[in-house]
Protein backbone atom coordinates (compact mmCIF):
# COMPACT_ATOMS: atom_id res chain seq x y z
CA UNK A 1 0.00 0.00 0.00
CA UNK A 2 1.44 3.18 -1.73
CA UNK A 3 0.46 6.01 1.04
CA UNK A 4 -3.05 4.89 1.36
CA UNK A 5 -3.13 4.33 -2.42
CA UNK A 6 -3.26 8.06 -2.28
CA UNK A 7 -0.78 8.23 -5.19
CA UNK A 8 -3.30 5.96 -7.50
CA UNK A 9 -5.76 8.47 -7.30
CA UNK A 10 -3.07 11.34 -8.13
CA UNK A 11 -2.48 9.40 -11.05
CA UNK A 12 -5.89 9.38 -12.12
CA UNK A 13 -6.24 12.61 -11.34
CA UNK A 14 -2.96 14.03 -13.46
CA UNK A 15 -4.24 14.29 -16.60
CA UNK A 16 -7.37 16.48 -15.56
CA UNK A 17 -7.71 19.71 -15.80
CA UNK A 18 -8.09 21.65 -11.99
CA UNK A 19 -11.89 22.29 -11.54
CA UNK A 20 -13.17 23.43 -8.02
CA UNK A 21 -17.14 24.25 -7.29
CA UNK A 22 -17.69 26.18 -4.68
CA UNK A 23 -19.28 24.15 -1.72
CA UNK A 24 -18.14 21.42 -2.77
CA UNK A 25 -14.21 21.26 -1.83
CA UNK A 26 -12.90 20.55 1.72
CA UNK A 27 -10.42 22.75 3.35
CA UNK A 28 -6.83 21.24 3.86
CA UNK A 29 -6.41 20.33 7.24
CA UNK A 30 -4.64 23.78 7.59
CA UNK A 31 -7.87 25.87 6.74
CA UNK A 32 -6.51 25.94 3.06
CA UNK A 33 -8.14 25.68 -0.23
CA UNK A 34 -7.14 26.51 -4.16
CA UNK A 35 -6.63 30.05 -5.68
CA UNK A 36 -9.42 32.14 -5.75
CA UNK A 37 -11.50 30.14 -3.13
CA UNK A 38 -11.82 30.80 0.34
CA UNK A 39 -12.38 27.84 3.49
CA UNK A 40 -15.51 29.34 5.68
CA UNK A 41 -16.70 28.10 9.07
CA UNK A 42 -18.38 25.15 7.64
CA UNK A 43 -15.09 23.39 6.46
CA UNK A 44 -15.44 24.13 2.83
CA UNK A 45 -14.28 25.50 0.17
CA UNK A 46 -16.00 28.47 -1.39
CA UNK A 47 -15.27 31.21 -4.97
CA UNK A 48 -13.94 33.95 -3.27
CA UNK A 49 -15.97 36.23 -5.19
CA UNK A 50 -19.14 34.19 -4.53
CA UNK A 51 -18.13 34.61 -0.35
CA UNK A 52 -17.32 37.80 -0.50
CA UNK A 53 -20.35 39.32 -2.46
CA UNK A 54 -22.93 37.23 -1.26
CA UNK A 55 -25.82 39.00 0.44
CA UNK A 56 -26.56 39.29 3.99
CA UNK A 57 -28.93 40.25 6.66
CA UNK A 58 -26.54 41.67 9.26
CA UNK A 59 -25.51 44.06 5.73
CA UNK A 60 -25.52 48.05 6.25
CA UNK A 61 -26.25 50.27 3.59
CA UNK A 62 -22.29 50.25 2.73
CA UNK A 63 -21.93 47.07 2.73
CA UNK A 64 -24.77 45.99 0.15
CA UNK A 65 -23.96 48.81 -2.01
CA UNK A 66 -19.99 47.13 -2.01
CA UNK A 67 -21.37 44.35 -2.72
CA UNK A 68 -23.25 45.02 -5.76
CA UNK A 69 -21.24 47.42 -7.49
CA UNK A 70 -17.60 46.70 -6.47
CA UNK A 71 -17.50 43.26 -5.91
CA UNK A 72 -14.63 42.46 -8.77
CA UNK A 73 -12.56 44.77 -7.51
CA UNK A 74 -13.35 44.02 -3.55
CA UNK A 75 -12.39 40.00 -4.12
CA UNK A 76 -9.70 40.54 -6.35
CA UNK A 77 -8.31 43.24 -3.73
CA UNK A 78 -8.96 40.38 -0.73
CA UNK A 79 -7.49 37.71 -2.64
CA UNK A 80 -4.39 39.35 -2.63
CA UNK A 81 -2.28 39.56 0.71
CA UNK A 82 -0.88 42.69 0.05
CA UNK A 83 -4.04 44.57 -0.63
CA UNK A 84 -5.09 43.22 2.52
CA UNK A 85 -2.28 44.30 4.69
CA UNK A 86 -2.44 47.38 3.15
CA UNK A 87 -5.62 48.31 3.63
CA UNK A 88 -4.82 47.18 7.19
CA UNK A 89 -2.40 49.65 7.48
CA UNK A 90 -3.41 52.46 5.67
CA UNK A 91 -6.97 51.95 8.06
CA UNK A 92 -4.62 53.03 10.80
CA UNK A 93 -3.21 56.32 9.42
CA UNK A 94 -4.11 59.74 10.08
CA UNK A 95 -0.75 61.38 7.38
CA UNK A 96 0.41 61.05 4.09
CA UNK A 97 3.53 60.13 5.65
CA UNK A 98 1.89 56.99 7.08
CA UNK A 99 -0.14 56.34 3.93
CA UNK A 100 2.54 56.28 1.65
CA UNK A 101 5.06 54.11 4.13
CA UNK A 102 2.33 51.67 4.25
CA UNK A 103 2.87 52.05 0.38
CA UNK A 104 6.41 51.27 0.47
CA UNK A 105 5.63 48.03 2.60
CA UNK A 106 3.25 46.73 0.56
CA UNK A 107 3.58 48.07 -3.00
CA UNK A 108 2.14 45.09 -5.20
CA UNK A 109 -1.38 45.68 -3.09
CA UNK A 110 -1.48 49.53 -4.10
CA UNK A 111 -3.14 48.87 -7.32
CA UNK A 112 -5.70 46.41 -6.12
CA UNK A 113 -6.62 48.69 -3.69
CA UNK A 114 -6.49 51.64 -5.55
CA UNK A 115 -9.17 50.26 -7.96
CA UNK A 116 -11.46 49.03 -4.95
CA UNK A 117 -11.13 52.49 -3.66
CA UNK A 118 -12.26 53.94 -6.92
CA UNK A 119 -15.23 52.06 -7.40
CA UNK A 120 -16.68 52.69 -4.02
CA UNK A 121 -15.98 56.52 -4.17
CA UNK A 122 -17.53 55.89 -7.89
CA UNK A 123 -21.04 53.92 -6.56
CA UNK A 124 -21.02 54.21 -3.21
CA UNK A 125 -19.47 57.70 -1.83
CA UNK A 126 -23.02 58.39 -0.04
CA UNK A 127 -24.33 55.17 1.00
CA UNK A 128 -20.21 54.61 2.96
CA UNK A 129 -19.81 58.25 4.06
CA UNK A 130 -21.04 57.38 7.56
CA UNK A 131 -20.01 54.17 7.81
CA UNK A 132 -16.41 52.14 8.53
CA UNK A 133 -17.21 48.83 6.87
CA UNK A 134 -17.59 45.40 8.52
CA UNK A 135 -15.31 42.32 8.18
CA UNK A 136 -16.81 39.25 7.37
CA UNK A 137 -15.31 35.45 7.26
CA UNK A 138 -13.68 36.14 3.92
CA UNK A 139 -11.34 38.42 5.82
CA UNK A 140 -12.76 41.33 3.58
CA UNK A 141 -10.36 44.62 2.45
CA UNK A 142 -10.32 47.99 4.30
CA UNK A 143 -9.58 51.53 3.02
CA UNK A 144 -10.87 54.91 3.15
CA UNK A 145 -14.07 53.25 2.35
CA UNK A 146 -14.08 50.43 4.26
CA UNK A 147 -14.05 47.18 4.00
CA UNK A 148 -16.80 44.28 3.58
CA UNK A 149 -16.78 40.34 4.15
CA UNK A 150 -19.58 37.96 3.54
CA UNK A 151 -21.31 34.83 4.17
CA UNK A 152 -20.25 31.89 2.13
CA UNK A 153 -22.63 30.57 -0.37
CA UNK A 154 -23.03 28.48 -3.60
CA UNK A 155 -23.68 25.62 -4.66
CA UNK A 156 -22.66 21.71 -4.34
CA UNK A 157 -21.83 19.36 -6.58
CA UNK A 158 -19.48 17.77 -9.08
CA UNK A 159 -17.25 18.47 -12.06
CA UNK A 160 -13.83 18.70 -13.23
CA UNK A 161 -11.29 17.36 -11.46
CA UNK A 162 -13.33 16.16 -8.68
CA UNK A 163 -16.04 14.19 -10.99
CA UNK A 164 -17.01 10.90 -10.23
CA UNK A 165 -16.35 8.05 -12.34
CA UNK A 166 -18.04 4.58 -13.08
CA UNK A 167 -14.39 2.95 -12.71
CA UNK A 168 -13.72 4.67 -9.28
CA UNK A 169 -12.68 2.37 -6.42
CA UNK A 170 -14.28 3.78 -2.81
CA UNK A 171 -10.79 4.99 -1.59
CA UNK A 172 -11.18 7.37 -5.15
CA UNK A 173 -14.52 8.14 -4.11
CA UNK A 174 -13.59 9.20 -0.86
CA UNK A 175 -10.59 11.18 -2.16
CA UNK A 176 -12.49 12.92 -5.03
CA UNK A 177 -14.92 13.95 -2.14
CA UNK A 178 -13.07 14.89 0.89
CA UNK A 179 -9.31 15.66 -0.34
CA UNK A 180 -9.86 17.64 -3.76
CA UNK A 181 -7.81 20.71 -2.54
CA UNK A 182 -5.11 19.55 -1.42
CA UNK A 183 -5.01 17.03 -4.54
CA UNK A 184 -5.44 19.82 -6.51
CA UNK A 185 -3.19 22.15 -5.36
CA UNK A 186 -0.38 19.70 -5.47
CA UNK A 187 -1.06 19.30 -8.93
CA UNK A 188 -1.42 23.48 -9.93
CA UNK A 189 2.08 23.32 -7.98
CA UNK A 190 5.39 22.20 -10.29
CA UNK A 191 7.22 20.61 -8.09
CA UNK A 192 5.13 19.14 -6.49
CA UNK A 193 3.41 17.56 -9.77
CA UNK A 194 6.82 15.95 -10.37
CA UNK A 195 7.11 14.47 -6.62
CA UNK A 196 4.02 13.28 -7.17
CA UNK A 197 5.08 11.67 -10.72
CA UNK A 198 8.81 10.99 -8.78
CA UNK A 199 7.40 9.19 -5.67
CA UNK A 200 4.44 7.01 -7.79
CA UNK A 201 7.33 5.45 -9.72
CA UNK A 202 9.10 4.43 -6.44
CA UNK A 203 9.35 0.90 -4.97
CA UNK A 204 11.58 1.45 -2.01
CA UNK A 205 11.65 4.25 0.85
CA UNK A 206 15.31 5.76 -0.36
CA UNK A 207 13.61 6.15 -3.53
CA UNK A 208 11.03 7.98 -1.53
CA UNK A 209 13.63 10.39 -0.01
CA UNK A 210 15.08 10.91 -3.09
CA UNK A 211 12.48 12.45 -4.66
CA UNK A 212 11.55 14.38 -1.46
CA UNK A 213 15.11 16.19 -1.79
CA UNK A 214 14.92 16.46 -5.67
CA UNK A 215 11.15 18.34 -5.35
CA UNK A 216 11.67 19.89 -2.02
CA UNK A 217 10.08 22.85 -2.78
CA UNK A 218 6.90 20.67 -3.68
CA UNK A 219 6.79 18.76 0.15
CA UNK A 220 4.95 20.78 1.82
CA UNK A 221 1.84 20.28 -0.62
CA UNK A 222 2.50 16.79 -0.96
CA UNK A 223 2.29 15.90 2.84
CA UNK A 224 -0.98 18.30 2.84
CA UNK A 225 -2.53 15.66 0.31
CA UNK A 226 -1.39 12.79 2.35
CA UNK A 227 -2.44 14.15 5.64
CA UNK A 228 -5.93 14.11 4.16
CA UNK A 229 -6.27 10.79 2.79
CA UNK A 230 -4.65 9.64 6.49
CA UNK A 231 -7.73 12.21 7.98
CA UNK A 232 -10.38 11.56 6.28
CA UNK A 233 -10.20 7.65 4.05
CA UNK A 234 -8.36 5.55 6.22
CA UNK A 235 -10.76 3.15 5.89
CA UNK A 236 -11.85 3.31 2.55
CA UNK A 237 -8.20 3.31 1.13
CA UNK A 238 -6.81 0.43 3.56
CA UNK A 239 -6.89 -2.11 0.95
CA UNK A 240 -5.75 -0.42 -2.17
Amino acid sequence: MKRLGLLLLLGVFFDCSPTYTSGKTKCSTDNKCPSGFVCENDGYCYDAKEAMCTSSSTDDTCDSCLKKNCCDSMSTCDANTSCVELSKCVSNCSSTTCYSNCESTYPSGVTPLSNFLDCGDSYCNSSCSSSGGTGGTSGGTGGSIGGTGGSSGGSSGSGGLCAASSSDTTCTTCLKNDCCASVSACMANTSCANLMICIYSCSTSSCESSCESTYSPGLSLFNDTIDCGLNYCTSSCASS
